[in-house]
């Protein structure tokens, strides 16, 4: 009997312990069946640090086991036995949160996470890797999963990249990847990359640089070079054949149907963990790639109308090994087929790009490189043979052009409407005011389709500028405070000095500071002498 109330006693005091300490102790935020780690504060540099004492136990790494489950606000350093993580940043991009992270390794990663979830790799093959579960943006927080092993099918990796301390944001331009290259390739050293060009030499006329600009899809100026298949304007381009330039892996295919049924396939490859390419405009693939997409679980599907035209886009994550010179797919061949074939570079060991507000662009587009400089240096000296468009080349170093021009304190570069954080999926509200990217002596407005300057939207317009003076000055001495006027434009194609349509109007451009530029069009034949006033109708945009 006395055994019996000894037992029932023990059993009460138990569970008036657990009462107590399920009150005081919260659930965790998101997942109330993830374990709230004990914490420990540390100093780390100088820093307030918070060590996750479950962070890392003896675990197999044949499968992938959730360990431990942490909230993480902005500015907090994270103490783990393989690395440190300092969440820098939450910033809106298109409507996503995407999450900033500093790795202790001297790297950083810059991630994407609402409505999917992904890893990222922390610098070892086989892991482990930190699974994001979210970011919230308005709290200014991230939750992390630490897991161990091979990442399950369907999930995207970050590779972690850069240079530590970079808190800026990333860009990449309309159609590039989320993801980096698998975290299972080596670092890059200096050996060549690619062997071969994707096109055979009979198959392209030239190679277009770096800096082109054709609103809608390029109103700030292109981060990648093209090999042009066929003349502008054609109205069928040959069928060509496109193959691997080199001994690469294929990580991500990003495919688009149209309503019209044509597809069009964006391949994101590399040879090494630092250094990715990417092709755009593959419009068929072959067999072992199609295969392998077909199998593969779809991620981030989109279904947009533009121009009246439906496009259903889906992203697939791949492993998928290919040789030199070994068929991808084929580009042309039909009427209104792509009549050039993009390739681009980005190397995460480079400084990146000065853009005026590096935080507005994704870390592919501030590592843009030009990806004539990776093949070997006879492939290299015959490519750039090659740079020009329709007998046009370029001669002002670099060779392979630029995307980013800016010139903070004068007008030019690239501009923002109030309210666009960046250029990632949608170039028509922008503006681009640069130099040509072939007769760089040629200054060109370049402006979206949807940008609010009534009467000059969706155009490329010329001009030959002006070292001095008020009238069509060029926008690298454009000065704070003036007004300037822009007559006699005209819709040259990349400085072949034949105006294919004279412009009427004039344009007035007012650099209010260095971040603000105020612009107008005006329905007059010349700028004349000035003075120059602006009306209501004139727009505001920022850097």
């Amino acid at each position: 009997m006395n055994y019996f109330v000894l037992v029932v006693a023990a059993i009460i005091v138990i569970v008036a312990i657990g009462a107590v300490y399920y009150i005081s102790v919260p659930a965790a935020p998101q997942q109330a069946h993830q374990p709230q780690p004990t914490t420990t504060p540390q100093q780390n540099a100088g820093q307030q640090t918070t060590t996750i004492a479950q962070s890392r136990t003896n675990q197999s790494s044949s499968s992938v086991q959730q360990s431990v489950y942490n909230k993480l606000s902005i500015g907090q350093v994270s103490t783990y036995p393989q690395a440190d993580i300092k969440l820098v940043n939450i910033s809106q991009v298109n409507g996503q949160a995407e999450a900033t992270l500093n790795i202790s390794s001297g790297q950083y990663s810059r991630i994407g996470v609402i409505g999917e979830r992904q890893y990222i790799a922390m610098g070892q093959s086989g892991g482990p890797y930190i699974l994001v579960d979210q970011v919230n943006q308005s709290g200014g927080w991230i939750t992390l999963n630490f897991s161990y092993g091979a990442m399950p099918s369907g999930f995207s990796a970050a590779q972690s990249s850069g240079q530590a301390g970079n808190s800026s944001g990333g860009s990449s331009a309309q159609g590039q990847s989320y993801s980096g290259a698998p975290g299972n390739l080596p670092a890059c050293g200096s050996a060549t990359m690619l062997s071969t060009t994707p096109l055979s030499t009979s198959n392209y006329t030239s190679i277009v640089p770096m800096g082109w600009v054709s609103p809608g899809g390029h109103v700030f100026p292109s981060d990648h070079i093209y090999f042009q298949i066929a003349q502008q304007g054609s109205s069928t381009t040959p069928n060509v054949t496109v193959v691997s330039p080199g001994n690469i892996t294929i990580y991500e295919i990003d495919a688009k149907t149209y309503s019209s049924g044509v597809s069009d396939y964006s391949i994101y490859f590399a040879q090494c963990s630092n250094v990715t390419f990417f092709m755009h405009h593959v419009e068929s693939l072959n067999p072992k790639l199609l295969a392998n997409l077909t199998k593969s679980k779809a991620q981030g599907c989109t279904n947009t109308t533009i121009n009246g035209a439906t496009q259903y886009s889906c992203q697939y994550s791949l492993d998928i090994k290919m040789k030199t010179g070994e068929k991808i797919g084929t580009i042309g061949g039909f009427q209104g087929a792509a009549e050039a074939l993009d390739l681009g570079a980005n190397d995460y060991r480079i400084t990146p790009l000065a853009y005026a507000n590096q935080s507005r662009y994704r870390d592919l587009q501030l590592h843009a490189a030009c990806p004539i400089d990776y093949f070997n240096q006879s492939e290299q000296q015959f490519l750039y043979g090659r740079i020009g468009l329709f007998g046009v080349t370029r001669t002002a170093q670099p060779l392979c052009g630029t995307p980013e021009q800016d010139a903070v304190g004068t007008a030019q570069g690239n501009w923002f409407p109030k309210g666009i954080q960046n250029p990632y999926t949608n170039e028509g509200p922008l503006i681009s005011l640069i130099h040509d990217n072939l007769i760089t002596t040629e200054d060109v407005f370049s402006t979206g389709d949807a940008a609010a300057i009534s009467g000059f939207s969706g155009v490329t317009e010329y001009f030959m500028p002006q070292s001095s003076g008020y009238v069509n000055r060029d926008f690298g001495s454009v000065a704070t405070g003036h007004t300037y006027c822009y007559d006699s434009l005209s819709g040259n194609y990349n400085g072949t000095q034949t105006a294919y349509s004279s412009f009427p109007g004039i344009v007035l451009l007012r650099l209010a500071d260095s971040n603000t530029l105020q612009i107008e069009y005006q329905n007059s034949n010349s700028c004349g002498s000035g003075p120059w006033n602006f009306t209501s109708a004139s727009v505001y945009f920022y850097r």
